[in-house]
Parts: structure tokens; C-alpha cells; sequence
């Protein structure tokens, strides 16, 4: 994830993102805030990365530990940047959903 807290620890230590694929080609990210501080945070997702071919167009929606849902990013492709805030101890999963293959 990179950068800085604002007490200038780094937020590798403190926001931990872990990825999972499934069969149907859907990406999940689930990024947990291990620190008791509130934090943002920001990183790219290139999904070449993650075996989803190039030109694929995506739908990227976030959820919160208490179920709701929110699209953020509609008809991306390439890398994609995901960004926000989470409080001490939270977390968030995006789900990256493929749309139409190229």
C-alpha cells in the first residue's frame, strides 16, 4: 500500500490488503486496518496481475463489514486505483467483477 502515517510509521505495517480469485472470475481485496488509528489509504490494481486478460472491462463495488455495498468504480480496465479510509480495526472488501471480455 505504501506511504506514511501521520505520526511517520509506515502504513505497510498498519493496512494489510489480501487478494482471492474465484472461479467465476471475480477478484476479491480485502483490506484490514490492523492499527487503532484511523487511516486512508491508496493502491493501484493492475489486473493483468491477477490473470484477468487485458482489455477486460470491470465493475469495481466496495462492502462493509455490515453488508452494504457500493459501486466505485464502473467499465474500468487496465489498472485501477483504489482508495479510502478505514477507521481502527476495520476493514472493507472490493469485489472486481468482470463485465465483458475482450
Amino acid at each position: 500500500m505504501g506511504g506514511r502515517t501521520e505520526d511517520g510509521r509506515s502504513k505497510d505495517a498498519y493496512c494489510v490488503p489480501v487478494r482471492l480469485r474465484c472461479d467465476d472470475g471475480d477478484l476479491g481485496i480485502f483490506v484490514v486496518n490492523a492499527a487503532t488509528n484511523d487511516l486512508s489509504f491508496q493502491a493501484d490494481l493492475d489486473l493483468a496481475q491477477y490473470g484477468i486478460p487485458a482489455g477486460t472491462i470491470v465493475n469495481v463495488d466496495t462492502f462493509a463489514p455490515d453488508g452494504t455495498s457500493k459501486n466505485v468504480v464502473s467499465n474500468a480496465k487496465g489498472i485501477i486505483p483504489l482508495t479510502g479510509s478505514l477507521p481502527g480495526h476495520g476493514a472493507t472488501m472490493f469485489r472486481v467483477k468482470p463485465t465483458a471480455r475482450p
